[in-house]
C-alpha cells in the first residue's frame, strides 16, 4: 500500500503545475477541464473504498461515531481511499480557481498562493481566493 500512496502523491503534482503555470495550455483544458484527470482518480477511490469496505465488513466500523470512523480508517485500502478523496476534491476545487482566474483575468499573484493553499490546506485555500475574489469585485 505504501508505494501506492507515494505514487498517487507524485501523480497529482504534475496536474497542480499544469492549473499554476500551463493554465492556457491544450493539455491543461483537455485533462482538467473536461474533468478527465477527476474521473479517472474518482475510479481509483471507488475501487479502493470498495475493496476495503469489503474488508472491514462485520467490523464495528461507520460514521455514526468518531471510534467507528477510527476503526474504519484503521484498514489501509479505506484510508488510501480517503487520502485520494481529499486529493481529488483539492484538485478540483484547484481547477475551478484557475479556470475562473482565466475566465475572469484575475492576476497569478491570486491564483498562486490561492492554488498553493488549496493543495496544502484545502478548504483554507478555496476560502482565500473566494475572499480575494469578493474583494476584487468590489473594486
Amino acid at each position: 500500500m505504501e508505494i501506492i500512496f507515494k505514487i498517487l502523491n507524485a501523480s497529482i503534482i504534475p496536474f497542480w503545475i499544469l492549473l499554476a503555470f500551463f493554465v492556457k495550455s491544450k493539455l491543461t483544458q483537455r485533462l482538467l477541464f473536461t474533468h478527465f484527470i477527476h474521473l479517472a482518480l474518482s475510479v481509483f477511490y471507488l475501487v479502493f473504498i470498495i475493496w476495503g469496505m469489503f474488508e472491514n465488513a462485520g467490523d464495528d466500523v461507520g460514521m455514526d461515531s468518531m471510534q467507528h470512523l477510527r476503526n474504519g480508517f484503521a484498514n489501509d485500502k479505506v484510508l488510501l481511499a480517503a487520502w485520494a478523496h481529499y486529493l481529488i476534491f483539492d484538485l478540483f476545487v484547484g481547477t475551478w480557481i484557475a479556470k475562473k482566474c482565466l475566465e475572469e483575468n484575475i492576476t497569478n499573484w491570486i491564483k498562486w498562493p490561492s492554488l498553493f493553499l488549496t493543495l496544502m490546506l484545502g478548504p483554507a485555500g478555496f476560502l482565500l481566493f473566494s475572499m480575494l475574489r469578493k474583494n476584487l469585485s468590489k473594486n
